[in-house]
């Protein structure tokens, strides 16, 4: 009788014991061990020595699978998001409208003062660059040139004089003016305009809040249905290419590969210590199982 008890109860501790190394071994040793230079098999456990193999197999997973274009777009422009954007962007405008900050402060509450300021100095020169480009385009001597001319030539045919000095004459001086204003200011538009720039913007910046919110809503540009627009504008058009720059996979590959083998078993087991579990146990049961077989094939 002793032999019936021993047998099954042999074949659960052997089958529990068996899928517990096994489970163990999925993680240790942690690093391989030689015995006279010679890499002894099974060292370093499973995971370890898989271990980037792994952190490409998760982020390709994750990329491809978990967080793509469309699945983010689905969330990020879902009934519930947009409700959630006007609400909070609604919050957001009737704060500004209380507020004693300046533009220049309320936005250097969000962003980084060095970057707003390297932003404010890029956006005064390309700015003013654009400008004084357009200015000197226009020839704006010829412009005023014309105008004169237009004028004196029509003043002076009123008069014996003016018929006496003739068109030519006028012509020679008026390109003299000419090339000496679109020199002038060749030279010198920049400068005024870069300082006409500068003055502006500063004069902008020291805008309260209250006066920017209520122009900005005067123009609909300070509304939560225009500003969720543009939010599913930018979603819609730049999310594929936001996220392929992002390279998701080699972003979860790289932190996963920088982990340490004891991070990458802590979260292993956080994801899989139910399951692994259930091995064991069941390796326990099937051992109970194989050793009552043994047992009825015996008495048989």
């Amino acid at each position: 009788m002793w032999k019936y008890i021993a047998t099954p109860l042999i074949g659960a501790v052997i089958g529990y014991v068996t899928n517990w190394i096994a489970v163990k071994m999925l993680f240790r040793p942690r690093k391989e061990i030689r015995v006279f230079g010679k890499r002894l098999p099974f060292t370093p456990g499973v995971i370890p020595r898989g271990q980037g193999r792994l952190a490409r197999a998760v982020g390709n997973v994750v990329e491809t699978q978990l967080l793509t274009p469309e699945y983010l777009g689905e969330k990020l422009l879902s009934k519930e998001s947009e409700e959630e954007f006007k609400r909070h962007m609604q919050s957001w405008i009737d704060s500004q409208k209380a507020s004693e900050d300046t533009l220049y402060s309320s936005i250097s509450n969000i962003v980084e003062e060095d970057r707003l300021n390297n932003f404010i100095v890029s956006t005064e020169e390309s700015l003013s660059d654009f400008l004084s480009e357009k200015i000197i385009a226009m020839e704006p001597g010829k412009l005023i040139v014309d105008k004169v001319m237009q004028e004196a030539q029509n003043k002076l045919s009123e008069s014996m004089f003016g018929m006496m000095l003739g068109g030519s004459f006028l012509e020679k001086i008026a390109g003299q003016v000419q090339d000496g204003i679109d020199t002038y200011i060749q030279e010198n538009a920049r400068e005024y305009v870069g300082k006409a720039v500068v003055k502006e913007s500063k004069e902008l910046q020291e805008k309260p809040m209250p006066e920017v919110t209520a122009f900005l809503e005067e123009k609909g540009i300070y509304d939560p249905e225009f500003l969720w627009g543009l939010y599913k504008k930018v979603i819609e058009d730049k999310l594929p290419a936001l996220l392929s720059s992002l390279k998701l996979s080699l972003v979860v590959e790289e932190r996963i590969n920088a982990m340490q083998v004891e991070e990458v078993e802590e979260l292993v087991l956080s994801i899989m210590n139910k399951e692994l579990g259930a091995i064991v146990n069941l390796g326990a049961v099937i051992g109970l199982i194989l050793g009552l077989i043994n047992v009825i094939i015996f008495i048989i």
